[in-house]
């Protein structure tokens, strides 16, 4: 069960004013309980004692069971037009339990965990351990899975952390959620729009504009999603807008506490 989510990003910019990689870091608290989907099996662990990284990648260490175990699922995709390393960090606080992780591509396949294998932790992870990581190295624009799960079958865990981290990665929003967002030039505004195809789930949104390096929220309050099921459109105009080319963000704020982006939409001079 995913608890709360933080997302926090770093932009770097250059000089003409064109995103750099956009480094990413989302920093989960969760727990393992038995309302979790289950998986069949896990990694093989005999001889599977270090975390992959992506200087040296592992080859799959093929399944060690098919005994059911439960676990949480975390969902990105890398926006950039290259490969780009993913690093993940675990850290079983609260657990005397043992966990394990890893990271698929283009996805997780509860029902074989071997298939799309990139990477994984490649020890048991308990309360006696500080955090651990891992990294893998994930193809221009594909997508990803991040897995937390319970090492022995049934023996869950309360309270676990969990940090991905790695440049031009973002959360993958879900159908409900996903907003489709355009930005025109009007005059000196920079008029934003995006079209949700329900609200189910958001609390709101945030409209960002890249500047000297970060994000500067523009909105003073939240934009609300609306009430009701339906899909909704949404304006937003930037009156104090840069001249030159400028780049804007929409953030996503879920009911549940966590929040995704959208971004960057570059808008010309």
């Amino acid at each position: 069960m995913r608890r709360k989510t933080l997302v926090l990003a770093a932009l770097a910019l250059m000089a003409v004013g064109v995103p750099a990689a956009l480094a990413a870091t989302f920093t989960y608290s969760g727990a393992i309980s038995a309302g979790d989907s289950t998986q069949t099996g896990r990694l093989n662990q005999t001889g599977n004692t270090t975390g992959t990284t992506c200087a040296s990648p592992k080859s799959n260490p093929g399944a060690a069971d098919t005994t059911a175990r439960h676990f949480d699922l975390y969902r990105f995709r890398n926006t950039g037009g290259t490969s780009t390393c993913v690093v993940v960090t675990a850290d079983a606080r609260g657990c005397s339990q043992a966990l394990n992780s890893a990271m698929y591509a283009p996805g997780f396949n509860a029902a074989s965990v071997t298939s799309n294998y990139v990477a994984d932790l490649g020890v048991n992870l308990t309360l006696n351990n500080s955090a651990q990581s891992y990294s893998g190295t994930i193809p221009a624009n594909a997508t990803f899975d991040v897995t937390m799960q319970e090492a022995t079958a049934n023996v869950m865990c309360g309270d676990y952390g969990l940090t991905v981290d790695g440049p031009n990665i973002a959360e993958r929003t879900t159908a409900v959620e996903s907003a489709r967002v355009s930005a025109r030039r009007t005059g000196s505004d920079v008029a934003l729009t995006w079209r949700t195809p329900q609200a189910a789930g958001v609390a709101g949104y945030n409209v960002y504009r890249g500047h000297s390096g970060t994000r500067v929220k523009l909105n003073r309050h939240l934009i609300l999603a609306g009430r009701g099921l339906g899909a909704a459109t949404h304006i937003f105009v930037d009156r104090a807008a840069p001249a030159g080319v400028t780049h804007y963000w929409l953030q996503t704020v879920r009911l549940a506490g966590g929040t995704s982006w959208q971004g960057p939409i570059a808008v010309a001079a």
